[in-house]
């Protein structure tokens, strides 16, 4: 019987550091999301961000993310220094190329992404030229956020270029007031499209993804970690407005296009989250609306939805191997201290 007793104490010894191994999800904790409230030169970096009717649906966001019990934290700069702490952070569309993202801030946003856990949502504008514009183009409205997704390793990008829907069930009065149509209801996807039917995109560009240094429709590129989660109706088409060509879809085309699209992105710590859209959850218009032009939207169920999915951790063991080596060890323990309980 002796012959066992050194065998079983070295086992007792590993057993806790084995256990320890083996990476178990904490409980539920307030989660802080953050927007992009930045001002350059004295104005705001999203468009229009600071009238009133901006404000006020910002103010309406706010209060129902913190009824949910979120915290909600307004950004005067992005640094590593402002993202600690920061679960979810709201990129919106920029209103001009002097708001453009400093080089250091996308470094701080990708540092961010890249501890896993994290949430991104970025959105966009149609390449639609307003008069402000005219000297200087629209081509950052995708150009920024692609640089950031660039950056954090997706395959999501904004595409350079607008999309209208003429089917009356495809849209809030007018055909650039797209409302989503096709629903995907798979995978991840029905988490975050659980009861919703409608959302609106106020004059948006499409979603599109790169992947093997090639640009394609999401749809067409879709797998376990990439999904569209709404388009357009059948009736969609792309209504180009400027020099920048689009690089997945050609002026004119018709179809359904995907608006939002979310990634799940393996950042090698962890795996942190995407959100990319065709219109801003921020600024001028917004996809939080519960009704527009007479049309009912589900704007806050997909809004809560999206960030009830993006802030829920994936686990990742640290090593795979060491999961391994706990598990043939407490089963080496359960051996032993069987056999030893027999003699």
């Amino acid at each position: 019987m002796r012959k066992f007793t050194p065998f079983l104490v070295i086992a007792l010894f590993i057993a806790p550091l084995a256990l320890a191994a083996i990476p178990i999800s904490s409980g539920q904790e307030e989660k802080t999301i953050a927007f992009d409230t930045v001002q350059i030169a004295g104005e705001y970096r999203v468009k229009d961000f600071g009238d009133e009717y901006s404000q006020a649906y910002f103010a309406d966001l706010k209060g129902n993310l913190t009824q949910e019990g979120y915290s909600v934290k307004e950004l005067t700069s992005i640094t590593s220094t402002s993202l600690e702490g920061v679960d979810a952070l709201v990129l919106g569309k920029l209103r001009d190329t002097s708001k453009n993202f400093k080089s250091s801030e996308v470094t701080a946003i990708a540092n961010w992404f890249e501890e896993g856990g994290k949430f991104l949502w970025a959105g966009s504008d149609s390449d639609y030229v307003e008069g402000y514009l005219e000297d200087t183009g629209v081509g950052f409205k995708a150009e920024q956020p692609n640089i950031i997704f660039e950056d954090i390793g997706a395959r999501l990008r904004i595409e350079f270029t607008s999309v209208e829907d003429p089917d009356e069930d495809g849209n809030a009065g007018a055909p650039y007031r797209v409302v989503s149509s096709q629903i995907n209801r798979e995978d991840f996807a029905s988490e975050i499209n659980s009861g919703v039917s409608k959302i609106l995109f106020h004059g948006p560009t499409i979603v599109v993804a790169f992947e093997d240094s090639e640009y394609g429709e999401v749809q067409d590129l879709e797998d376990d970690n990439l999904l569209c989660l709404q388009a357009t109706s059948t009736s969609g088409v792309i209504v180009d407005h400027d020099q920048f060509a689009p690089n997945a879809v050609a002026n004119g085309q018709e179809g359904s296009f995907c608006m939002v699209a979310a990634e799940i992105v393996d950042t090698g710590p962890g795996f942190s989250k995407v959100l990319a859209a065709g219109e801003s959850l921020i600024g001028d218009r917004g996809t939080f609306n519960s009704e527009y032009s007479g049309v009912e939207l589900d704007g806050p169920e997909f809004v809560m939805n999206a960030f009830e999915w993006g802030t829920t951790i994936i686990e990742k063991p640290a090593f795979d191997i060491t999961l391994i080596i706990g598990i043939i060890i407490v089963i080496v323990i359960i051996v032993a201290v069987a056999l030893y309980v027999r003699r």
